[in-house]
């Protein structure tokens, strides 16, 4: 399943400070982050990527 989410780099940090989601690994040159998160008792997968949005 691939779903556009968009989530502010802050909120990543909180994320990863209170240890919602493991620590972002680079997976390839293209930008893509993997990251895990425990969901109702099972692990799941993120790949996320940064991108910047003009206002």
């Amino acid at each position: 399943m691939s779903v556009h989410l968009e989530i502010s780099t802050q909120r990543i940090d909180e994320l990863r400070q209170f240890s919602a989601i493991s620590p972002l690994e680079l997976i390839n040159d293209e930008g893509y982050y993997r990251t895990t998160s425990i969901v109702d008792g099972s692990e799941k997968v993120f790949f996320l990527k940064k991108v910047l949005i003009a206002h």
